[in-house]
């Protein structure tokens, strides 16, 4: 109690405040004056009409992973109620998923899974304790991933949980977890066959072949029992030597050996996973780091080679060009300092990370290719008083890396154009139709002010609220949102101005949202339930190439070129039980828009009967009406075109009976395409269930 009130003293001291409570009207600034203002002179402008398409949207908000032993007790069997109600936590950070892996048949949340000779994976008894948080996340609209993990006594009764399974028994065991799900009616987002066997023997006694193996038994049962499954591969902690050891199969390394394999046994994986965990706050440039094994640039230069050379037949040691243009890859454990380690012991709680995380997420946006980042870890347990939580797990205390996390999925999708700012400071800025948002955070040594100004909101009132995060804001309690410095109800949005004085390491994030009550472009979308899967294209690879993305829980779509004058990309999301549905597409489009005879942007709808995927509609923008045959739908080009009504803004009813074929299963596959468009040329699209017809 004496720690709180020292805090509240030091927050009341910190804020550098400019005018009269009355200007704010209804203003409840908490501290001893006000800070919110209009047209503060000084103030840097972000002007909400000047979007940003030269850089990727900030679309791709991180989803979390915790480990299994974040939710299990020291009772085998048992889980912590305590922790399974820190999950709606996750639909505030806007998260699609959460990670966790299961450690089949021992103490883990997959205690009961085989864990007799005769448990295969098919009784409800076996999953009781892995339901506790499935059922929970599917409540929540967050996607469960997997890690099927640990060898249970049902695939090697004479083994320990290291153990190389036993083929024909892990392929069952699998399979028979995908149908479990898949009969229950309940979305996986990833199948991820093992953790980390390329850790020494850390966690898999079998060599990197062995790993193979039991890739490739337990994706044929997963395939086998739910062909819309998704599986992943390799979860690496060294992704950087996978592609160039040599794994003793013959002259090719690890990396050329598991794609050759699994092309050749049919099962290509949907993604593969790695992780990264850096260290005192970065991701690169590590001072007393010898060797170049902690910088992200290695580990992502290194992968996205491989799978470039893979995919285009330019290996070093295999010149086969594999079909990997749709392969996503999930960074599922990423940190930027190393967990339980003691270079962490000053950071995994403090304010020191925020800057490297805010810097994070702009090199993670700009790897397109990296289609989910899970930070590490939600919840975690301690060694040593060491941590690496976002949530404390006895406590329950919000630490800055959740409130970093609180911040970002937040902040609006759309990128408007950032001033210049003090030495030291940086920031974040987005708007919607319901929502603007500035983040600024200082990265520098000293005490910054940060006065920043918004202009041209797209609505005339807001709801404003301020919040903060240093040394002496961090909120020792359970809330999910940071300290709350000030907010003023329905208050005239133009020129609203904020000045504050950052303390080193600070954060603070101004958002104003739509008195009337307009939605946001994140908020919940009720057909997000429909969603089968989500796939991407790659025709190339690299950082900042063009990109199409969706938010899962809002189905709001991107597509843009990203500061590219050429080059093509898409991406699909298949929706189930649409039959008696009338959809509305709407679409904005900014950035440089150049129509030529390649150009492409639009929707393409494709709908399937027990044959297939056969019809193909596609909505073209006027003017960029070239046809692309995408690696999903009908695989093929569209059957029927049709044109968007508008130029940079427009609203499309669709019936989709009236374009169904005969025999439609209600199963549509919705991809946003987008093809030298223009070098900042950048599209947004939702669609919603029509609730007017």
């Amino acid at each position: 109690m004496k720690r709180f009130g020292k805090m509240i003293t030091a927050v009341c001291a910190a804020l550098m405040m400019c005018i009269s409570v009355a200007a704010c009207g209804g203003d409840t600034n908490r501290g001893q004056k006000p800070y919110l203002s209009y047209n503060a002179p000084e103030a840097a402008v972000f002007d909400c009409a000047a979007r940003d398409g030269s850089k990727t949207q900030y679309l791709k908000k991180f989803d979390q992973f915790a480990t299994t032993w974040s939710f299990v007790g020291d009772l085998p069997g048992y889980t912590r109620a305590s922790s399974l109600n820190q999950l709606p936590a996750l639909t505030e950070l806007n998260a699609d998923s959460l990670r966790f892996d299961l450690f089949m048949g021992y103490t883990g949340l997959g205690y009961n899974i085989g864990r007799t000779a005769s448990s295969n994976g098919s009784t409800d008894a076996e999953y009781a304790q892995t339901m506790e948080v499935i059922s929970r996340l599917d409540a929540l609209g967050i996607l469960p991933q997997l890690v099927l993990f640990a060898c249970p006594a049902y695939a090697q009764p004479v083994g320990d949980w290291k153990s190389v399974p036993i083929a024909e028994k892990w392929r069952e065991l699998c399979g028979n977890m995908a149908t479990y799900f898949k009969e229950k009616d309940i979305r996986i987002g990833a199948y991820e066959m093992w953790n980390e066997p390329d850790f020494g023997t850390q966690y898999f006694l079998g060599d990197w072949e062995e790993y193979i193996d039991t890739y490739l038994a337990g994706a044929a049962g997963v395939y086998n029992a739910d062909p819309d499954a998704f599986v992943q591969a390799l979860s690496a902690s060294w992704i950087h030597k996978i592609v160039s050891d040599k794994s003793g199969n013959g002259d090719l390394t690890k990396w050329e050996s598991f794609i050759k394999r699994a092309s050749e046994a049919d099962l290509l994986p949907d993604s593969i996973s790695w992780h990264f965990y850096g260290r005192e706050g970065k991701m690169e440039d590590i001072v007393g780091v010898s060797g170049d094994g902690e910088n992200f640039s290695v580990y992502r230069n290194a992968i996205l080679n491989a799978i470039t050379a893979s995919q285009n037949g330019k290996s070093e040691h295999d010149d086969t060009a594999y079909d990997l243009s749709t392969l996503q890859q999930h960074l599922n454990e990423f940190n930027i300092y190393a967990p339980l380690h003691e270079d962490s012991r000053d950071m995994w709680n403090t304010t020191a990370l925020v800057p490297g995380m805010f810097s994070a997420i702009e090199t993670l946006l700009a790897a397109n290719d990296i289609t989910r980042v899970n930070w590490a870890t939600f919840m975690s347990e301690q060694t040593n008083g060491i941590g690496c939580s976002a949530v404390d797990l006895y406590s329950l205390q919000r630490y800055p890396a959740y409130h970093v996390n609180w911040m970002y999925g937040r902040l609006p999708i759309n990128r408007i154009v950032q001033p210049t700012l003090e030495d030291g400071l940086f920031s974040m800025a987005g708007v919607d139709a319901g929502r603007a948002g500035i983040i600024v955070y200082n990265s520098s040594a000293k005490k910054r002010t940060a006065s920043v100004k918004l202009t041209n909101l797209p609505f005339e009132n807001g709801n404003v609220s301020a919040y903060l995060v240093d040394t002496a804001h961090l909120t020792y309690s359970t809330q999910n949102e940071p300290y709350l410095l000030a907010t003023s109800k329905n208050v005239a949005s133009e020129g609203l101005s904020l000045t504050v004085e950052l303390e080193p390491d600070a954060v603070c994030y101004l958002e104003v949202n739509d008195a009337a009550g307009t939605l946001t472009d994140t908020s919940y979308n009720p057909l997000s339930k429909h969603i089968v899967r989500k796939d991407y294209w790659y025709p190339s690879r690299g950082d900042n190439t063009p990109y199409s993305d969706i938010h899962e829980r809002s189905l709001m779509g991107y597509a843009a070129m990203n500061d590219n004058a050429e080059g093509k990309s898409a991406v699909s999301v298949q929706l189930k039980d649409m039959t008696d549905k009338t959809l509305t597409l709407d679409w904005q489009v900014w950035g440089e828009i150049e129509a030529k005879d390649s150009s492409a942007l639009g929707v393409k709808i494709d709908f399937m009967t027990d044959s297939g995927y056969t019809e193909s509609v596609y909505w073209s923008l006027e003017g960029f009406s070239s046809d692309i045959a995408l690696p999903f739908g009908n695989k093929g080009f569209s059957t029927v075109q049709k044109t968007l009504t508008g130029t940079e803004v427009g609203k499309e009813t669709i019936v989709l009976s009236e374009y169904a074929p005969a025999g439609w299963t209600g199963r549509i596959a919705v991809s946003y395409v987008i093809s030298d468009a223009g070098k900042s040329a950048t599209a947004s699209f939702k669609i919603a269930e029509n609730q007017n017809l």
